[in-house]
């Protein structure tokens, strides 16, 4: 079962988000990669949710840490893709494709030049700036709603999404991504 845009889950902190997200074919999945974080998912445990599923491009969420942490992360994770802010984004050396989260700040030409493969928005952000987001920068926009959904998949805009805790291990209320994701099949 295909989706109709281009979805990224982010706070996956465990494997029933990830088995989930993976049979609804979604693009990215992100996790939290620093310490403190109230999703953070330390190594060991990153490891044994990778192990479970194929098919999803693997985000190390790295908003927050320190351009010297940055290896540890490569090493240890192996992601495919890195989500940084935007000061990190300037800073960063990798090949890996980067997304970042949207900051007033930014400066829209000096992120086309730079790795950015996609900026996460609001609803709000991004009809605020769609006009200004260079064409090779893919869109993502998060607390979607489902007046948004429509608008959304008319403009062919990705979508970020995020998980949840469980409420015990393997016990899990699928309820906040299945609202959007079943409307996202492709029938």
């Amino acid at each position: 079962m295909a989706l109709k845009t281009f979805v990224k889950v982010s706070n996956i902190t465990n494997l029933s988000d990830a088995r989930y997200c993976a049979g609804m074919e979604v693009d990215m999945l992100g996790f939290v990669c620093v310490t403190g974080n109230p999703h953070f998912v330390p190594v060991n445990l990153f490891q044994d949710i990778r192990g479970w599923i194929t098919g999803p491009a693997i985000v190390a969420e790295i908003e927050g840490l320190d351009a010297g942490d940055v290896a540890f992360v490569l090493e240890n994770y192996k992601p495919d893709c890195l989500q940084v802010n935007y000061l990190l984004a300037q800073h960063i050396e990798t090949d890996l494709p980067l997304i970042v989260r949207f900051e007033p700040r930014m400066n829209w030409q000096t992120l086309s030049k730079q790795r950015i493969s996609f900026c996460i928005l609001t609803a709000e952000q991004f009809g605020e700036h769609k006009n200004e987001i260079p064409s090779s920068v893919g869109v993502l926009v998060e607390n979607v709603n489902e007046d948004w959904l429509a608008v959304l998949l008319e403009e062919k805009i990705g979508i970020a999404l995020s998980g949840s805790d469980e409420i015990s291990p393997g016990f899990k209320d699928f309820d906040s991504l299945a609202n959007i994701l079943e409307q996202l099949e492709v029938d």
